[in-house]
């Protein structure tokens, strides 16, 4: 094989889009509309993920009961960049077929990606022994053993790639990730061998050459590292990280004058890599010129502080918000309301801040302060499920129902077995004049609350607050 390899998300992506049938609904329920679906997963296919979306939504409302529109729609966003989106219709699927494997490992990845451990590993859960991943296509144990090697579960992802590596001993793909397992254990000989293997499968291979020399250098083998990276840099000419770590090798083998030539061609990326400027600065004063080796120790010092004074406001608000949700389920109101009011003002960009402070303002009916936090959630994420809920609450308190109808609307497609949501569009078409489809919407709502009650989910009943709140938009 003489290319690089695939990414996991290409590899899943076409094999998703090539077993359309391979994910049938419930048994007992009607299927969705198999035209719709078949459409939205060829527009997921040709790269169309907001098309994809609209034409998934529909088919949910054709058959809300049915996993894989919700599943499609859920790789379609996230496709897109839209994680949170992507973990609220993977919830759904997940829900309604809690026993699919394939839903779990795709909503794993998107909890680990929101750097919701706790959540990714719940999602794991059923998946106990190896013998339960045998009939797993490839693609997704590949997928399943990275998801556990980003979750810091090293043991897990060893034992799924081992069942890769008896199907295909050769596979220049899976030797690489049971190097950076065995890498990540501290066991750099086996990592070594393993990501030779894979070299020896795939010679254009960078990645693998990257970190041949990472475990080179945690073995003081600064020759072997170098040799390394230097075709890891051959192969991907203009890669700053492997740049930088041969520019480090170099300097740890006192070869100033390398150092920086390979430093100053990583260097238009030290805005994104500050290390870049350290380490010239470090070589510049082995080499004895303390001025450039000062300028450059001092651009590190400024975007370092920078960057530390970023990570502080998040890690402040972090806490906030952890200290303001604890308060509110434990029945603390004006405690949380408080502590979400300073969150928002540190970062008004924090969505789910915001969230809780709209529900609360509109639950205590005090509709003006809810309105100035609506309109940042629209702001920050005009697609969220909660933001168009929570906006045609407040349209139906105001008791302008035209307002508040297109937001249900568009919390509807997404949503179409909200038996909560159901009943408030209900509301918004009896105050329009709209009898006939009021009472269609009391019907839905009916049945859905039903089905809910017979599934024993009474956690699907409650608003969407405690449905959403644990997958915040991207910021």
């Amino acid at each position: 094989m003489d290319k690089k390899l695939p990414s996991f998300w290409l590899a899943v992506v076409m094999v998703v889009c090539a077993t359309v049938t391979g994910f049938p609904p419930p048994q007992g329920l009607p299927p969705a509309s198999n035209d719709l679906l078949k459409q939205g997963i060829r527009l997921l296919s040709d790269g169309k993920f907001n098309q994809a979306v609209s034409v998934l939504n529909r088919s949910k409302q054709d058959s809300p009961l049915d996993p894989r529109p919700y599943f499609y729609s859920g790789m379609a966003l996230a496709q897109a960049g839209k994680l949170s989106a992507a973990a609220v219709e993977l919830k759904e699927a997940v829900r309604l077929k809690p026993g699919d494997p394939v839903y779990r490992i795709f909503l794993a990845n998107i909890y680990s990606r929101l750097k919701q451990k706790t959540h990714a590993l719940a999602a794991l859960s059923i998946l106990s022994g190896v013998g339960s991943l045998h009939p797993l296509a490839a693609s997704w144990l590949n997928l399943l053993a990275d998801v556990y090697f980003r979750l810091d579960q090293p043991d897990e992802s060893l034992q799924v790639l081992k069942l890769l590596e008896q199907r295909d001993p050769e596979n220049a793909r899976t030797n690489y990730e049971l190097g950076r397992v065995y890498a990540y254990k501290n066991e750099q000989d086996q990592a070594i061998q393993y990501y030779r293997k894979s070299i020896q499968e795939s010679p254009i291979n960078p990645t693998a050459y990257f970190e041949l020399g990472n475990a080179y250098y945690q073995k003081s083998d600064l020759p072997s590292s170098k040799q390394a990276f230097l075709t890891a840099v051959q192969q991907d000419n203009g890669n700053p990280e492997f740049l930088l770590k041969l520019g480090d090798t170099c300097l740890a083998m006192r070869d100033s004058a390398d150092a920086i030539k390979y430093l100053k061609q990583a260097e238009p990326s030290a805005a994104s890599y500050p290390e870049i400027y350290y380490a010239l600065g470090r070589a510049y004063q082995r080499q004895g010129d303390r001025e450039n080796g000062d300028a450059y120790m001092k651009k590190f010092q400024e975007i370092s502080a920078a960057e530390s004074a970023r990570k502080e406001t998040v890690v402040s608000v972090d806490r906030l918000m952890i200290r303001g949700q604890d308060a509110y389920d434990g029945g603390k109101t004006e405690e949380a309301r408080s502590l979400f009011e300073e969150a928002a003002k540190i970062d008004p960009h924090r969505w789910e801040a915001h969230g809780y402070l709209a529900e609360m303002y509109l639950a205590s009916g005090d509709l003006e302060r809810a309105y100035s936090h609506l309109v940042w959630m629209q702001k920050i994420y005009p697609q969220s499920v909660v933001g168009n809920y929570l906006m045609a609450r407040y349209w139906v308190a105001k008791k302008d129902f035209r307002q508040a109808f297109p937001y249900a609307l568009n919390a509807r497609r997404t949503m179409p077995d909200n038996s909560e949501l159901r009943n408030l569009l209900a509301t918004i078409y009896s105050r329009l004049g709209q009898k006939d489809k009021a009472e269609f919407e009391l019907k839905a709502a009916s049945q859905l609350a039903t089905e809910s009650r017979t599934q024993d989910d009474a956690d699907r009943l409650k608003t969407p607050k405690t449905e959403f709140t644990a997958t915040p938009p991207p910021r």
